[in-house]
């Protein structure tokens, strides 16, 4: 029997199942609660910082970072 990764918060609810998270490709047990909840972060992560995309977002300056793989 599978126990939510998130059980310590307390609100669970639903059948427990694996949740394969996008970004990593690890698996994490999740209720329906805290599937939904993990979801719905993992979405406001990928839309603000593009964490599955191979290309920066537009509004990345890599000068901003004190670095340039431009620079000979």
């Amino acid at each position: 029997m599978l126990t939510c990764s998130d059980a310590r918060k307390g609100g669970c609810k639903g059948e427990v199942t694996q949740w394969l998270r996008p970004s990593d490709w690890t698996s994490w047990p999740k209720c329906e609660t805290h599937l939904d909840e993990a979801q719905a972060e993992f979405e406001r992560i990928e839309a603000t910082y593009g964490v599955t995309s191979d290309v920066a977002p537009a509004w990345f300056d890599p000068a901003d970072a004190g670095e340039s793989f431009d620079e000979v």
